[in-house]
């Protein structure tokens, strides 16, 4: 009564009707998204045809020397739906939370983590040009511009390094783009700020020697009305070093920098036994001491093991666990 077409078409409406019953019936593959996914998915918001969220206020760097941390977008109540947090009227509504958050803390519950603001390239010129043209002093140059000595140490290192890759060439355009990147990512110091009482507007504690331990607690010490007492014999009492001698030795870049740790080398006790002939290794033997050698690579045979676990069967016979 049928022919062959008709009946491959009744057999096709069959099966669509049998799969489509399956998923009513709820028997077919389900949904597995689990609702910290969800949420994410939420949080990074649509993407485009390359599969790029750009509408997401994290997917492009900040390129206007302001920091864009997650602190900076209060969630609300009324961001909140049935399926949970609203990201996008969240990113709608920044800089709109009650309570006061600085831009330059990542964390709002840590103030004591902060972004350092960045010294502008016009600065660090000046900064050079003042220690290695006019022979002005770190110190000097630190009190002028309101940054610490170190810091100042450091800048004239890196605009050392700077102009010696300028004149070589070995400035490539990739790395002039991540120069601009970083920069536009961190707030610069504003050296344009009013001063105050004619001081210049300090941005980094100028302290150049850090407190000791020792001055920390209370000595007393008998001396006569008469007898002269200063800051050496005071040091002295403490058992620390006077803050000229202390000075003296941070006065200098070449000092800090030959005194550092990691550029001092390191005398090794090790030697390269002689190659004999017909050898082709070379051994080099070198100072340890037991349980500081390594690892043994791979393992070991059971029977041999020290801490292997035994048991005892009903007859007394040891096995092993």
């Amino acid at each position: 009564m049928f022919s062959q077409k008709s009946s491959v078409l009744i057999n096709q409406q069959v099966g669509q009707q049998v799969r489509h019953a399956s998923k009513k019936a709820g028997k077919g593959p389900r949904n597995q998204t689990t609702s910290m996914r969800s949420n994410l998915r939420r949080f990074l918001g649509p993407r485009n045809f390359k599969g790029f969220h750009l509408k997401n206020p994290f997917f492009f760097p900040p390129a206007n020397k302001t920091t864009n941390y997650i602190s900076q977008y209060a969630i609300r109540g009324d961001a909140r739906d049935a399926k949970g947090v609203n990201w996008q009227k969240v990113f709608e509504n920044r800089g709109a939370a009650n309570r006061e958050v600085n831009h330059l803390t990542p964390f709002a519950t840590n103030p004591h983590t902060k972004t350092a603001l960045a010294v502008p390239g016009v600065i660090k010129a000046r900064i050079y040009e003042d220690i290695t043209v006019n022979n002005a002093s770190p110190q000097e140059t630190s009190f002028k511009y309101g940054i610490s000595v170190p810091r100042v140490e450091a800048i004239i290192e890196l605009e050392a390094i700077r102009r010696k890759w300028q004149s070589e060439n070995l400035i490539t355009p990739s790395l002039k783009r991540l120069s601009s990147t970083i920069l536009g990512m961190v707030p610069q110091i504003n050296f344009n700020r009013p001063t105050e009482n004619g001081k210049p507007p300090v941005t980094d504690n100028l302290t150049e020697i850090p407190m000791p331990n020792e001055t920390r607690t209370q000595r007393f010490i008998s001396i006569a009305e008469s007898e002269p007492f200063g800051p050496v014999d005071a040091a002295n009492v403490l058992g620390i070093k006077p803050a000229s001698k202390l000075l003296e030795q941070i006065t200098s870049v070449d000092i800090i920098h030959h005194k550092d740790p990691a550029h001092e080398k390191k005398k090794s006790d090790a030697f390269i036994a002689a190659q004999l002939e017909g050898e082709k290794a070379v051994f080099k033997f070198t100072p340890a001491k037991v349980g500081k050698v390594g690892f043994r690579y791979g393992s070991a045979r059971d029977d041999q093991k020290h801490n292997r676990k035994v048991k005892y069967n009903s007859i007394g016979q040891m096995k092993y666990a």
